[in-house]
């Protein structure tokens, strides 16, 4: 939703600007001048405090818990579309960690501009089947029943098909050597119901975790295997040799440890994990399910239901995440990911 606000002499009353609260504020008339004051935006500032409309529209803000979440951020007042200063990125760089997934408003960027401000923080991943990575910037993944031609494509296409493993919880990339840290998610065309993301706090269930449990769990490891996230879709065609090559199976840590905030979580990507070193599989899939169980409880989860303009980051290193399924014969939906590499797991066992 965009509201423009065109020329109002008497200004605007603060009901009506709340009811603009997710909303980019044009103002097209010199008599019409914007300020803000906690939650809320007003018209008709002194000109003399407030010369420049732009440039105050333009200062970062970032407004922890919006939702009334403890696992969120929203960020104001910067374009991405725009390079941004050094020390801009730290202070995003640091509200990424802190809050774990932060949701940037009002953003209107192409490709190009994704993959330029998701690689200001590290080197990005290209996606193993190159079947959904864009034509013009192999780092973008399309998560789309929409080809690039704007075709929407049948469900049972191989494509739409593999976008189910999105439908289910994972961490990006939990299936490499070295995992994603991180991702940035754009909205192009969205959903009426159905396709929001939710995200799971894996760092504040370990934390709640009982001691005897963590104890349990600290030192153990689980494989992850790309193909059994594909397995459980079902029907896929085959990887070529050279995409096989790019994802070996893979062990990591079950509890990990963040490299930039020392924090503990879990880690847990059930669509890709196989099962637990050591264990059977009998064994191994209960105490997987016991986790995942106590994970998904509402208290952990930030719900993000879409707008247009929405640019999500989040920090694969303390989330697990899913996608809402919809009505894809009916629906389209256009998302594009952009991944950041990682770096090695330190794990918290011994």
């Amino acid at each position: 939703m965009i509201g423009i606000v065109r020329s109002f002499a008497g200004g605007i009353n603060v009901n009506t600007i709340k009811a603009l609260e997710r909303s980019s504020v044009v103002i097209q008339e010199a008599k019409n001048y914007a300020c803000r004051t906690p939650g809320v935006l007003l018209i008709n500032c002194d000109l003399v405090e407030y010369p420049s409309v732009w440039e105050y529209a333009m200062s970062l803000e970032i407004r922890p818990n919006p939702y009334g979440n403890h696992l969120s951020a929203e960020v104001r007042g910067i374009d991405l579309a725009h390079t941004l200063d050094p020390e801009t990125i730290r202070t995003i760089h640091d509200a990424w960690v802190d809050y774990k997934v932060l949701i940037f408003v009002d953003q209107h960027i192409s490709d190009a501009q994704q993959v330029e401000f998701t690689r200001r923080f590290g080197a990005l991943e290209e996606f193993p089947m190159k079947a959904v990575r864009s034509d013009a910037h192999n780092e973008i993944f399309r998560v789309s029943n929409v080809d690039t031609q704007g075709q929407h494509l049948p469900a049972e296409h191989n494509t739409v098909r593999y976008l189910h493993v999105t439908q289910k919880w994972h961490i990006d990339s939990s299936y490499r050597e070295i995992p994603s840290k991180g991702a940035v998610f754009r909205g192009i065309e969205l959903t009426r119901h159905g396709g929001e993301t939710w995200f799971c706090d894996l760092e504040q269930v370990y934390e709640d975790l009982p001691a005897a449990m963590r104890k349990r769990v600290d030192p153990l490891r689980a494989v992850h295997d790309f193909e059994v996230s594909r397995r459980a879709v079902g029907n896929l065609t085959p990887l070529s040799a050279e995409e096989k090559a790019a994802v070996p199976v893979v062990e990591h840590p079950l509890v990990r440890v963040h490299p930039v905030s020392g924090r503990r979580s879990l880690f847990l990507s059930p669509v890709h994990m196989s099962h637990i070193v050591g264990m059977s599989i009998a064994d191994s899939s209960m105490l997987l399910g016991e986790l995942i169980d106590l994970a998904v409880q509402d208290k952990y989860l930030y719900k993000h239901r879409w707008w247009p303009g929405d640019v999500l980051m989040w920090d694969n290193r303390s989330l697990m995440h899913w996608a809402q399924p919809f009505d894809e014969g009916v629906l389209r939906r256009v998302m594009h990911r952009t991944t950041l590499a990682g770096e090695r797991i330190a794990s918290a066992g011994p």
